[in-house]
């Protein structure tokens, strides 16, 4: 009985995985990789974000939606979808965001119907990275952030920005399979 429950655990697993599609991803150097901490350089890149208050998981699905309607149903033309979509403190809410595809230029892209969809490039930064699979609740969030400012101290790096969470999967993605980051902009010397 037992093998065959985990049978059907792996090929459920194995068909979730399957039926995922991939999607594109901001390109970085890895400079330094320690367990489940990295170091990674990130190119120019262009973002669509919303800033929506309330919790960090209201916030992400109110976001989500407003981005998701100005990549998908734009009149001019859709966007491809890429992970991850990324949530930052930003006054007394969050800032949700998606990066735009590599070769999109942010002069090249539609203009976004809703005013509340700005779009803006991000210069190249570097990248203290702690990843994780799972849920990305509250308390994991925090333990995972604390550990990332542990090495960032330990290493005497300078932390340049507030935490970012970044989450690479659909919520339908069964959470021992999700991939979850937490991202902290560094000093470059």
């Amino acid at each position: 009985m037992k093998i065959a429950l985990i049978l059907v655990c792996l090929f459920l697993l194995t068909l979730v995985v399957t039926i995922t599609p991939a999607v594109k991803e901001p390109p970085y150097t890895l400079l330094e990789a320690n367990a489940d901490i990295e170091i990674r350089d990130y190119q120019a890149r262009v973002i669509a974000s919303v800033v929506e208050p309330g919790s960090r998981s209201s916030a992400a699905n109110l976001g989500f939606r407003v981005l998701a309607d100005y990549i998908f149903k734009n009149p001019a033309r859709p966007i491809p979808m890429t992970a991850p979509v990324t949530l930052e403190p930003s006054g007394s809410g969050w800032e949700v965001s998606f990066f735009m595809p590599e070769e999109e230029l942010l002069q090249n892209l539609p203009t976004p119907q809703n005013p509340r969809v700005q779009l803006r490039s991000l210069v190249p930064a570097r990248y203290a990275v702690i990843r994780f699979s799972g849920l990305s609740s509250e308390g994991i969030i925090a333990q995972k952030t604390a550990k990332l400012l542990g090495f960032i101290a330990q290493r005497n790096l300078k932390a340049l920005s507030q935490p970012i969470l970044a989450r690479y999967n659909p919520p339908w993605i069964l959470p021992t399979v999700r991939r979850n980051e937490i991202l902290i902009q560094i000093g470059m010397p």
